[in-house]
């Protein structure tokens, strides 16, 4: 059978018979006429299959995007829209100018420009901060609190200014451009960046000043974020960078010549000190010139989750759109995802080991801030690994086939894929896997056929040192592992919360008791809905939803009495229990801890109380129950946190905690019917100090 697309050059039919003679003809490639010609064929004719079309199916045809805007819309490629609003990756580090680095760092630019307002030169920016009237004030109530005299406040307040601004040089920029590419190579296989959200920003810098807000974790975060913009043309961001940077020799004039302005970590006692560095902030943003980069959640993630934001640069920028300072201001949440972390191990270790400290959310601007990290979390680009990560993790010492790692993550994806439709992965799962064991060859090993287990883990505790080990292999494969967190943990929190009993119908009891676990862990996973919508009807219909996926992919079983159980050797259940089971048990030994030791621990701060407590932890890690990746200073400052929120800790004074033995009691007896002798989870050890 002989398949032909009639075109222009085809309209006389002699063309296509002359060579060769056919019984039938056959018009058009529907369903009909396919099986009729095949029939005819199978039986020794000689067939001419037509179409008009480029394509097989006639009006039974599935057509992919592009020739169904030509069939419906033209073929004038002028008016198809860009990538017709699909993702378009671009690798920056391979696709530049083939002239080479220097050349393509030194490459004329053409970078739009805000055109509401004039743009303002460096040294006006810092001239119109000391004569702001803001500043001025300050500067008068300073000087008259303290006695001092207004010229030596002035003084002050010109090193300060001059000590936090930045020096942005596009000479500067461009050379480091050419090492930082180099450097890159060394680092990085590739980086991947979304064309098309690219091209709004370039279109959205004309309209209105642009606030850059990445997700933070690695120092190579804003690095990257400026490489990107430099390689599209865009303007440079300035960014507020903590001062550790300034001290640093090169570094910190490195980082200042290319758009760094360092702030100090915490200064809402110092008047002088807030009041410049706002309207210097409020200067850039009227000004335009470039955008302004901070990064919400305020530090790095060491554990691979998106942190609870911080508030003050968020009211900062805010309050200059409110006093009417600027006609509008773009947010521009920027998602980093990494296949290797280049500080994983150091990560490890400092949760291992011991690493301070939390902040908390007050006002309009927690609000704002949560979205804007859940629109960092809704455009991640994800990686297989992740997803693996966990599978790999939960295994321990044990090796996991290839085939079944590969199926297992798929199931979980087909899964997450039911709540998060425009899931964006790096690639399909087989190839991505197979590259990812490589690139963490020194955190696993796998065998000539993919199957893989952690490199080095024994089931052996006692040993200081291979506990050890065992502590940092784990806390490392947990970061990766809560790079999904945001789309895996309310699936997690509700199999978990099924489990505890046989059967669990959902009602009014079943609702309230998951809005406290909520409420419990809403510190570990922003996604959470910790306020008391839950039992409204949107809420409510969203958590029905969940439960029907879990359902749907085998985790879960209903029954005819509308009840829920567990189903027995799900991979995917396995999954989602053991991935919510660290915090139920940190949380449950961290409260018996405060309780057992209430008169111990008067009067201590934060960081005395998680010191003690983590210290208790590397105890518990020699008995074979305990998860290893509970172990981390991050789980223990979260639940310290979500004990002041819950009343169970009281400041006495200044940074100084009491236990609320009543407090603490009534969330003990709410987790106290969560540890059946059946239930993975075990916090029958509340029993023994209540």
């Amino acid at each position: 059978m002989t398949y032909v697309q009639i075109t222009d050059e085809h309209r006389n039919l002699d063309i296509l018979t002359d060579e060769l003679k056919y019984d039938v003809i056959c018009l058009g490639t529907g369903l009909k006429e396919c099986v009729v010609s095949g029939l005819l064929s199978k039986s020794g004719k000689k067939v001419l299959h037509l179409d008009r079309n480029d394509y097989y199916g006639g009006a039974s045809a599935s057509l992919n995007i592009t020739q169904l805007y030509e069939k419906f819309r033209g073929s004038t490629d002028d008016a198809k829209p860009h990538n017709f609003g699909r993702m378009t990756i671009n690798d920056i580090l391979k696709n530049k100018s083939p002239e080479g680095d220097f050349q393509w760092a030194f490459s004329p630019r053409d970078f739009p420009s805000y055109g509401v307002c004039d743009p303002l030169p460096l040294g006006k920016i810092k001239k119109r901060v000391l004569s702001s009237n803001g500043v001025n004030q300050a500067i008068d109530t300073i000087a008259e609190s303290s006695g001092r005299t207004r010229d030596d406040v002035r003084i002050e307040a010109e090193e300060l200014i001059q000590e936090m601004s930045h020096s942005l040089s596009m000479g500067v920029v461009r050379s480091f451009g050419v090492v930082l590419t180099k450097i890159f190579r060394r680092l990085f296989s590739s980086i991947n960046v979304d064309e098309s959200k690219m091209s709004k920003i370039r279109e959205t810098f004309q309209h209105s000043p642009v606030i850059f807000l990445p997700t933070h974790r690695s120092y190579m975060d804003f690095l990257l974020v400026s490489y990107a913009c430099f390689y599209y043309s865009l303007p440079l961001p300035v960014i507020a960078a903590a001062m550790d940077f300034m001290g640093m020799a090169f570094v910190g004039s490195l980082l200042r010549n290319c758009g760094a302005f360092y702030m100090k970590r915490s200064f809402h006692n110092d008047a002088l000190y807030w009041a410049i560095f706002s309207e210097y902030v409020q200067c850039h943003i009227r000004s335009g010139t470039n955008p302004i980069e901070f990064f919400i959640e305020g530090t790095r993630s060491r554990s691979g989750k998106s942190l609870s934001p911080k508030t003050g640069m968020m009211r900062i920028v805010a309050s200059e759109y409110f006093a009417a300072g600027v006609p509008d201001i773009h947010f521009v949440p920027i998602s980093i995802s990494y296949e290797r972390i280049l500080e994983e191990a150091l990560y490890a270790y400092e949760l291992a080991t011991g690493l301070p400290k939390a902040e908390r959310l007050e006002g309009f601007y927690g609000p704002i801030s949560q979205h804007i990290v859940r629109c960092q979390l809704n455009d991640m680009i994800v990686h297989p690994w992740s997803f693996a990560a966990g599978f790999i993790l939960h295994a321990g010492e044990e090796q996991v086939a290839f085939s079944t790692l590969v199926e297992s993550c798929n199931l979980l994806i087909g899964l997450v894929r039911r709540s998060f439709p425009d899931l964006r992965l790096t690639g399909e799962v087989k190839p991505c896997l197979k590259r990812s064991f490589k690139v963490h060859e020194a955190l696993l090993s796998a065998n000539s056929l993919n199957d893989v287990k952690i490199r080095g883990f024994a089931s052996n505790r006692k040993n200081k040192n291979q506990l050890l080990n065992n502590i940092l292999s784990s806390i490392s494969l947990q970061n990766y592992k809560h790079q999904v967190a945001h789309l895996v943990s309310e699936y997690a929190l509700l199999v978990a919360q099924i489990s505890i009993s046989s059967f669990t119908k959902y009602d009014e009891a079943f609702l309230r008791k998951h809005q406290k676990l909520c409420n419990l862990f809403q510190f570990e996973f922003v996604n959470f809905n910790t306020d008391d919508t839950i039992f409204e009807s949107q809420p409510r219909t969203a958590v029905l939803t969940l439960l029907n996926h879990l359902v749907e992919f085998g985790a879960l079983e209903l029954h005819s009495d509308h009840s829920y159980s567990v189903c027995l050797n799900s991979t995917l259940a396995e999954y989602l229990i053991q991935f919510i089971m660290p915090y139920f048990c940190l949380y449950g030994h961290f409260l018996a801890y405060l309780l057992a030791n209430d008169g111990k621990q008067s009067g201590r701060t934060q960081g005395a109380h998680v010191k003690s407590f983590h210290s208790h932890l590397h105890t518990l890690a020699k008995e074979p129950n305990i998860p290893l990746e509970m172990v981390s200073t991050d789980i223990a400052n979260n639940a310290f946190k979500s004990f002041i929120k819950l009343g169970v800790l009281l400041h006495e004074g200044g940074n100084h905690f009491v236990v609320n033995a009543l407090a603490a009691e009534a969330v003990v007896s709410f987790l106290r019917p969560l540890s059946p002798a059946d239930f993975p989870i075990q916090l029958s050890f509340l029993n023994s100090h209540l």
